[in-house]
Formats: structure tokens, C-alpha cells, sequence
């Protein structure tokens, strides 16, 4: 996706494009989230990055939705970013698809998750928004048991991924007009990473507005 550079700071988040007490963070759970879910997927991964073909209705179902946790950002009732871990469901990860040899991924099995669909408004780029649902993430995911997430990342944005911590696992792929990267990255990586950037935190979970 474009223009999702993260911008280092030792202010609070509340020095940000928006300010921190504008942000609400929470997992889907309504019948309003999954189809605020499903326009901003369509916004992003159709009309933005054309991974998939424009559906008339403007509305983009994920093939994994069943097996998605997802995380959102919004500002007062505006959706302006989400994330999804995708659990492994025994048969296949969906970055499988994306690499030559999917055995090189067989011991990870039993510890990894998918991050997918991070996608952001651009009004909410370079903000805290980026930072939190990943954090958000991946929180949730340690608290699961999983120790290392696995995403398809977005060619254009690798040197974005790798400063985060990410390293390729395999070599950058087509899907539809777009170009992926599978990635991995260890979660406790992550967090030392994101220690020097602003961040919120969910309801009932630890942080405040300022780092992570």
C-alpha cells in the first residue's frame, strides 16, 4: 500500500496527525464492523492495490473471513484502519500461495499466525495507527501461544516490513496487478521495534498514549 511510512517521535501519540483520544481500538464482533470490514477491504485491496477485480457493490469478503480475527481503528464512527490474524486451520496458510516450496514453513505450523488485510486510510497514515493494530496484533497473538507471524507483504512497502523486523521468506510473487513478499517476523521483534514509536492500546489491556 502507499504511503505508509511510519514516523519515529519521543512525543506522545497525541502529537500525531490525530490525536490519541480520537482513536477507538476493538476486534469485529457487530454486523456493522464485518461490513465496515468489508468496504475498506474492497477500497484497498480492489480500487487502491488491484489485487482483486472492482465488485459492483463496492464490498470485498476475505476467502479466509471464517478463520479472521480482526482488529480495528476507528475515529469517532469512521473505520480508518484494520489488521486480521488468520489461524491456521490444520489444512494450509494462505502465503502458501505465495511461495515456491511451502515446506520451508512446516515447522512453523504449530507457532505461527497470519497477519493479513493491514490496510489504512491515507488520512490515518504516518500516525499511530500503523504501530497499534500490529502491536494490537500482536499482543493478542503471544497471549495465544503464537510466537511468529507470517504475512504477504506488499513489494512497493518491503523496506517498511524489514525495518519492523520482517525478513523474506521466499521471492516477491504476482497476485492479480500487485506484487507480494512472503514474510516472517518474531513477535518479541516486533516489540522491541515498536518500543520507539507511538502507540494506543485496546480497552482493558496495558499502555497508554504514548509508546508502545
Amino acid at each position: 500500500m502507499r504511503g505508509l511510512e511510519i514516523q519515529k517521535t519521543e512525543r506522545t501519540a497525541t502529537h500525531s496527525k490525530m490525536s490519541a483520544p480520537d482513536y477507538r481500538i476493538c476486534i469485529a464482533q457487530s454486523e456493522s464492523d464485518f461490513e465496515d470490514v468489508f468496504r475498506l477491504n474492497h477500497e484497498i485491496f480492489a480500487e487502491e492495490i488491484p489485487q482483486h477485480q472492482k465488485q459492483p457493490d463496492g464490498r470485498l469478503i476475505d476467502a479466509y473471513h471464517h478463520r479472521n480475527t480482526y482488529f480495528l481503528v476507528r475515529s469517532d464512527e469512521e473505520l480508518l484502519g484494520m489488521i486480521c490474524a488468520t489461524h491456521y486451520d490444520g489444512t494450509r496458510f494462505s502465503v502458501e500461495g505465495k511461495l515456491k516450496d511451502s515446506t520451508i514453513i512446516d515447522h512453523l505450523r504449530g507457532s505461527a499466525i497470519e497477519i493479513r488485510l493491514l490496510a489504512v486510510r491515507p488520512k490515518a497514515r504516518g500516525t499511530a495507527v500503523i504501530i497499534t493494530l500490529l502491536r494490537s496484533l500482536v499482543e493478542y497473538s503471544l497471549a495465544q501461544g503464537f510466537r511468529i507471524g507470517l504475512i504477504s507483504a506488499v513489494e512497493q512497502q518491503e523496506r517498511l516490513y524489514r525495518k519492523m523486523g520482517f525478513e523474506a521468506i521466499g521471492a516477491p510473487v504476482q497476485s492479480g496487478a500487485a506484487r507480494f513478499i512472503p514474510m516472517k517476523v518474531e513477535f518479541e521483534k516486533y516489540l522491541e521495534f515498536a518500543k520507539s514509536y507511538p502507540a494506543f492500546s485496546m480497552p482493558g489491556t496495558q499502555g497508554d498514549a504514548g509508546h508502545g
